[in-house]
């Protein structure tokens, strides 16, 4: 299946103004251009929670919010049109959730949120068999995404969410290339608050003066990370504690550090994904299947443990083809968005302090 819509093979919206209800009038979370209300759907069954997300608009004009709903309206036709186990559904729209009529996009309320608050919450009780069943279920998403012609683009622990039975399921496609666009800001890249798990390449200008856009590729990278993170319970860089710090070492070269309870296959696996050339990055189906192949194999082997066993072997993946790649529905809304422009790091230093005194202030 290709998702390359136009006006007249798209499905409508499902609208469900005047259908939903929030619970509270303040919102349960929030992040950097995004704010995340609790509801109830009154003529779903039996009265469903759902999450109501809407990208907050600053200056609230209303130009600029009508400007927003057109272009956040392509992007979720192709999130409605995505059906599989591990992505998360959309319900419908709703209008009537805040000034200047925001468009809320209504999914179902995800009870043990995302991944990186599950993994704090779990701690070393949440079994590696789990861990790696968790892993499984993101690379089935990944996928199925790759195969639909889409790149999830923002792929971190902020955006995987974790059911009441402990699945995993991806969520925020293309929200914060709609940001992007409706500000047109003067930047050459605009990532989310998920710079610990986003592929280097995102941060360096090319000889045209151009920066990589997001591909199937680093995706890879971005999945390299979430095993990093999942298997161990910190987010990538965790000994450092700022964003700005962490794009000085991608600029550099550095990886996050391997701790000492990661498995030998496991730290092999995330370098591979972790690829300095995007193309030699192993495809989605062959990370897919190893990991599934890990999975099975701890099935067996393993009953609740929570420790990790170095073992002494490593298996070579085949590289990812080189072939042109799907349409883009990148970046997803996470706790923070940081637009930045990456001659701030790769060119001239002075605009490197001025991005980091920036976040001194939004911290």
């Amino acid at each position: 299946m290709t998702l390359a819509l136009t006006d007249s093979d798209a499905p409508a919206l499902c609208n469900l103004t005047g259908q939903i209800v929030r619970d509270n009038d303040y919102c349960s979370a929030h992040g950097g251009f995004s704010d995340i209300w609790m509801g109830t759907w009154l003529k779903g069954i039996e009265g469903c929670k759902v999450a109501i997300k809407v990208l907050r608009v600053s200056n609230e004009n209303e130009d600029t919010q009508e400007k927003m709903n057109k272009r956040l309206h392509k992007e979720i036709l192709v999130w409605q049109m995505l059906k599989h186990e591990n992505v998360l559904p959309l319900f419908g729209i709703t209008f009537d959730v805040g000034r200047n009529n925001p468009m809320g996009m209504v999914s179902p309320w995800v009870e043990n949120g995302n991944l990186s608050g599950y993994l704090n919450r779990c701690g070393t009780a949440l079994a590696l068999w789990d861990r790696l069943r968790i892993l499984c279920e993101i690379a089935a998403g990944l996928r199925y995404l790759h195969s639909s012609n889409v790149v999830h683009g923002d792929l971190s622990g902020s955006n995987v969410f974790i059911d009441g039975d402990g699945k995993a399921l991806l969520a925020d496609f293309g929200l914060s290339n709609v940001v992007a666009e409706t500000y047109r800001l003067y930047v050459t890249s605009s990532i989310g608050g998920s710079v610990r798990w986003a592929a280097p390449e995102h941060f360096r200008l090319s000889r045209d003066h151009h920066v990589s856009t997001v591909t199937t590729h680093s995706d890879i990278y971005s999945y390299g990370s979430v095993i990093l993170q999942t298997l161990s319970g910190k987010i990538p860089y965790h000994h450092l504690k700022r964003d700005a710090e962490v794009l000085l070492e991608l600029n550099q070269g550095v990886h996050p550090p391997r701790p000492p309870e990661l498995a030998d296959e496991h730290w092999a696996l995330i370098w591979q994904c972790w690829a300095e050339v995007p193309s030699a990055r192993p495809a989605v189906t062959e990370v897919s299947e190893y990991v599934q192949h890990h999975f099975r194999t701890s099935s067996v082997c393993v009953s609740g443990a929570t420790d990790y066993r170095p073992a002494n072997h490593s298996q070579t993946l085949a590289r990812s083809p080189d072939s042109t790649q799907p349409n883009v529905v990148g970046h997803g809304i996470a706790r923070s968005v940081i637009t930045l422009t990456v001659v701030c790091i790769c060119v001239i230093p002075f605009l490197l302090h001025q991005f980091i005194a920036l976040q001194t202030n939004i911290y």
